[in-house]
């Protein structure tokens, strides 16, 4: 799969003139990024049973870690170092990117209210990119890309 907008995040990315990594920074000006084993959620506003492997928080996309001048992308500096305790023990397959506060990332979200992104994890490219996608419950994990590229149709 690729990454997957929730309903609430495309109406207001879209909402811009252009779409751009900055309009896409504007609408999720901190987030925390979960990552998960099991099967990934048909789209973001599914619920999710599965408890997170690893939560990275608090993140900025308007923070001195990412790349700003490619359009549609939002990209990790290679220089940024991500890294934090896991949470539990697990293979990782897929992530959550959500808005801090009311959102938790894993309930459903029937009345599309929250921003969310959906995406897959993998140990050679991809949107999230882990040196091992192995996790083990209290062990450091860092990690090593993370990209959000959206399509415009």
């Amino acid at each position: 799969m690729s990454i997957a907008l929730s309903r609430r995040l495309k109406q207001i990315v879209l909402g811009h003139d252009v779409l751009t990594d900055s309009s896409l920074r504007d609408a999720l000006p901190n987030f925390t990024l979960c990552i998960f084993g099991g099967t990934r959620p048909t789209t973001p506003e599914s619920s999710t049973s599965e408890i997170p492997l690893l939560t990275y928080y608090p993140c900025n996309f308007l923070g001195s870690d990412y790349d700003s001048t490619i359009e549609n992308v939002v990209l990790k500096k290679t220089s940024a170092v991500w890294v934090d305790v896991a949470d539990g023990t697990g293979t990782a397959v897929w992530f959550r990117v959500f808005i801090n506060g009311a959102d938790t990332g894993r309930n459903a979200d029937t009345f599309f209210t929250y921003s969310r992104i959906d995406g897959d994890v993998s140990e050679t490219v991809g949107d999230l990119v882990l040196s091992d996608v192995s996790i083990t419950i209290a062990g450091t994990k860092v990690i090593d890309q993370f990209n959000i590229t959206i399509a415009v149709v």
